[in-house]
C-alpha cells in the first residue's frame, strides 16, 4: 500500500493526475493497454547492486514493450517511488495486495510484479507474477534460478515473454496485432488442476528446491500442478536429500534429514584438565555434547604441569551422543608431616592442605606437584612439592598439657588460644568438608543419623572443652549444676538458659561472635578427620582413654579436660555431659550442603557426645538427641564456638 502524511495528500494527488494526463495523450487505441511493471524485491539484495538490479527491471520494462508494440504504457516501482519520494511521500510497497492497489491508482490494466530472492553461493531466483488489476486475479505466475545477475537478467526475460503472451487475457492486443479474433486465436489457458502440498524437514529450516528453482525454507507449503515434481533439501551440517514425488492431491511431504556431526562428551580424572580437539582447545573437563562432524578425531587432556597429558583417536558416530573418558596420572610427590617438642617427644596436632583437614600428625601422603598451603595445629606455611620427592615437614612445638594443667599453672597448651574467662581456651578449626552421618553398616546406629552426606563448612573456633561451673557463675552469677566443682563441666542448663549466657558473654568480648555450634560444626569437630565411630577409630576399647562414660565414671560428672584429646586437641567431645547444639532436631538433607544450619523451626533442639550416664554406642561421632529447649538434666550441659566479629 501507498502510506502517506495527510499534509502532503496533495502532492499524490498531483503524481496520479500527471499520470492520468499520460495516459490521456497516448492513441484511443493504447489508452487500454497499460501494463505496470512493479519489483517487490527487499533491498539491498546480496551480491547485487543497485545498478544491476535497475539493469533487471530495465530489461523487463523492454521485453513488455517488445511484446507489446507500442500499446502499452508501462510503469515501474522505482520510477514511481522516487517521484513519491522527492514529494516527500511515505512509501512502503512490497506485496501483491500493495502493488496491485498502486497499479489501480496509476490505471494500469496490468501488473507484472517481481521478486529477485538470492539462492545462496552466487545464485539468485526470480519470480514474476502477471494479475489483472481490476479483478486482482493471477492470471499466470513464472520463475527461474541463475547464477550470476546477467544470466539471471536473461532468464526472466524469457519468462516474461512467456507470461505476457500466454497469461494475457483476451482482448489484449499483443505485439501490434490489431485484430481482436486474432489475438483470441492465439490465446490459450491451462486448465489442468493445482493442488496445495505441505512441506516439512526434520530438524526444520533446510533450503527448499522443487525442479531445481529455490522455493523457500520448511515448513512451507505451495500450489503445484499435476505431475511430477523432483525435491530438494539442503542444511547445514546436514546431508543433500534428493527425491522425485507425484503430485495428484493436496498431501504433507515430511522427509528426515541425515546428519552429518554427532555429539562428543570429555571427561577425566582428576576433572579440570584443558581439552583440545584436531588441534583446537575447547574448554576443559567434563567438556559436554561438543558438535563434531562424523568421523575420527584426535582428542588431548591434560595440563602438563598437574598431570601425564594423554591423546587418542576418538570416533563420533552421525547424530549420536560419544563420549570419552580420560583416566590421567597425576604428577605427584610425597609429603611426610611431624611435630614434636624441644625435648624430642612426638606430639599430635590436627593436619589441614589447602583449606582441607586431611588427619593428624604423623601424617604420610601423596600431592600433586606445585605449592600447596600445609597448617598443623595453628600454624601454616607454603611448602613445595616435587615429582617423585618426599617433603619432609617437621614441626617443634610445645608440649601439650591437660586442662586440669592449666588451671594449676595458668597457662595455655600448645595452639589453643584465650578466651574471655579463666580456664577457657579455644582451637581453630580449619574449613573443611566431611561425611557426615553414619553408614548402616556401623554398629549401634540409629535411622535418624543417616542419610550419609557431604558438607562443606567454614573455618571457626572451638572450645577445647565443656564450660565449667567457675565459667557459667562468672557471667550468669549462679550455679544450676547438680554436681558441684568449679572446673567440672556446668549443667542442668536449659537451650534457652544457653542464649543468655552467650548474650552477655559476646557483651563482655565484642571482638569475637559468641554461640552453640551447629549439629554439622560439632560433627566435623569431633571427628577430627576421621569417618570412624569414635574418632579414635570403631571399637569402644579405647573409650575409656578419651571418654566418661557409663563403664568408667561411677555415675558422676568430672573435671574437663582430664582424658586424652581428639586430633584436633578438643577433649570429652565423647561423654562426661551432653552438649547443646544450635539447631532444630531434623531429618538430614540426602545431597551436599554448606555450612547448614538445620530446619527453620521445630519443638525439640539437638544434644550430641553422650555422657557420664550413657553405655557406649550412645558416645559414638553420630548419635543425636533431641532435648526440648526448656527442659534441664544433670547430664546435659554445653561447648562454645566463636567467629570473628565482621
Amino acid at each position: 500500500m501507498i502510506r502517506t502524511h495527510s499534509p502532503r495528500q496533495g502532492h499524490l494527488h498531483a503524481l496520479l493526475l500527471l499520470i492520468a494526463l499520460c495516459i490521456t495523450a497516448l492513441p484511443s487505441s493504447a489508452q487500454q493497454q497499460i501494463v505496470a511493471v512493479l519489483d517487490q524485491s527487499t533491498t539491498p539484495i546480496a551480491g547485487i547492486n543497485g545498478d544491476q538490479h535497475d539493469a533487471i527491471l530495465d530489461a523487463l520494462r523492454g521485453q513488455a514493450r517488445a511484446v507489446m508494440g507500442q500499446k502499452a504504457l508501462v510503469l515501474t516501482s522505482a520510477t514511481t517511488l522516487q517521484i513519491l519520494r522527492d514529494n516527500e511521500i511515505d512509501t512502503q510497497c512490497l506485496d501483491a495486495s500493495c502493488q496491485l492497489s498502486m497499479a489501480r491508482s496509476l490505471q494500469a490494466d496490468w501488473l507484472l510484479s517481481s521478486k529477485i530472492i538470492p539462492a545462496g553461493a552466487g545464485s539468485y531466483l526470480i519470480q514474476l507474477t502477471f494479475y489483472e488489476t481490476a479483478s486482482g486475479n493471477m492470471l499466470d505466475m513464472a520463475e527461474c534460478s541463475a547464477q550470476g545477475w546477467l544470466k539471471l537478467k536473461d532468464c526472466a526475460c524469457d519468462q516474461a515473454s512467456r507470461l505476457f503472451i500466454l497469461a494475457a487475457p483476451e482482448g489484449l492486443n499483443l505485439g501490434g496485432t490489431s485484430s481482436g479474433s486474432a489475438a483470441a486465436a492465439d490465446w490459450d489457458f491451462d486448465t489442468n488442476t493445482d493442488y496445495v502440498v505441505q512441506f516439512a524437514s526434520t530438524p526444520p529450516g533446510a533450503t527448499l528446491y522443487l525442479n531445481g528453482s529455490y522455493v523457500g525454507e520448511t515448513p512451507c507449503s505451495r500450489q503445484l500442478p499435476e505431475g511430477p515434481v523432483r525435491v530438494k533439501l539442503s542444511l547445514a551440517r546436514y546431508e543433500d536429500f534428493s527425491t522425485s514425488e507425484n503430485i495428484a492431491t493436496n498431501r504433507e511431504l515430511a522427509y528426515t534429514l541425515t546428519p552429518t556431526f554427532g555429539y562428543l562428551t570429555v571427561s577425566s580424572t582428576p576433572t579440570n584438565q584443558p581439552v583440545t580437539i584436531d588441534g583446537e582447545a575447547k574448554g576443559r573437563t567434563p567438556l559436554r555434547d561438543t558438535v563434531l562432524g562424523f568421523g575420527s578425531h584426535q582428542v588431548e587432556v591434560g595440563d602438563v604441569s598437574q598431570v601425564y597429558t594423554e591423546s587418542r583417536s576418538v570416533q563420533v558416530q552421525r547424530g549420536e551422543h560419544c563420549t570419552a573418558e580420560f583416566k590421567l596420572v597425576i604428577r605427584e610427590g610425597g609429603l611426610s608431616v611431624s611435630a614434636h617438642d624441644p625435648q624430642g617427644n612426638a606430639q599430635v596436632l590436627p593436619v589441614s592442605v589447602d583449606g582441607v583437614s586431611v588427619g593428624q600428625t604423623p601424617h604420610r601422603m601423596k600431592l600433586p606437584i606445585g605449592q600447596h598451603k600445609l597448617k598443623v595445629g595453628v600454624r601454616e606455611e607454603q611448602i613445595v612439592i616435587r615429582e617423585r620427592e618426599v617433603t619432609e615437614a617437621k614441626w617443634e612445638v610445645q608440649a601439650a598439657v591437660s586442662q586440669t594443667q592449666v588451671a594449676q599453672s595458668g597457662r595455655q597448651p600448645a595452639g589453643t588460644l584465650s578466651g574471655p574467662l579463666s580456664g577457657m581456651s579455644f582451637v581453630s578449626i580449619p574449613a573443611g568438608r566431611f561425611r557426615m552421618g553414619s553408614p548402616n553398616s556401623e554398629s549401634g546406629r540409629h535411622k535418624e543419623e543417616g542419610p550419609v552426606h557431604k558438607v562443606t563448612l567454614d573455618a571457626f573456633q572451638m572450645m577445647t572443652t565443656e564450660v565449667t561451673q567457675a565459667q557459667w557463675r562468672e557471667i550468669m552469677g549462679s550455679n544450676p549444676s547438680n554436681f558441684k566443682g568449679d572446673n567440672l563441666p556446668v549443667e542442668r542448663v536449659s537451650w534457652n538458659d544457653v542464649q543468655e549466657f552467650v548474650r552477655k558473654l559476646g557483651q563482655r568480648d565484642t571482638n569475637w561472635r559468641y554461640s552453640l555450634p551447629t549439629e554439622a560444626q560439632w560433627e566435623y569437630a569431633c571427628r577430627a578427620g576421621s569417618q570412624s565411630a569414635y574418632h579414635f577409630g570403631n571399637s569402644a576399647s579405647q573409650l575409656g582413654q578419651y571418654a566418661w562414660y557409663s563403664g568408667n565414671a561411677s555415675t558422676k560428672t568430672h573435671p574437663v579436660g582430664q582424658k586424652q584429646p581428639n586430633a584436633w586437641g578438643l577433649y570429652d567431645m565423647h561423654g562426661n555431659v551432653w552438649e547443646w547444639c544450635s539447631d532444630w532436631y531434623g531429618s538430614y538433607s540426602s545431597g551436599s550442603v554448606s555450612n547448614p544450619t538445620g530446619p527453620q523451626s521445630g519443638s525439640r533442639r539437638v544434644g550430641r557426645g553422650g555422657s557420664w550416664d550413657n553405655r557406649a554406642s550412645l558416645l559414638r561421632c553420630a548419635f543425636r538427641l533431641n532435648p526440648a529447649p526448656s527442659n534441664t538434666y544433670r547430664s546435659l550441659g554445653l561447648r562454645l564456638v566463636r567467629t570473628a566479629t565482621p
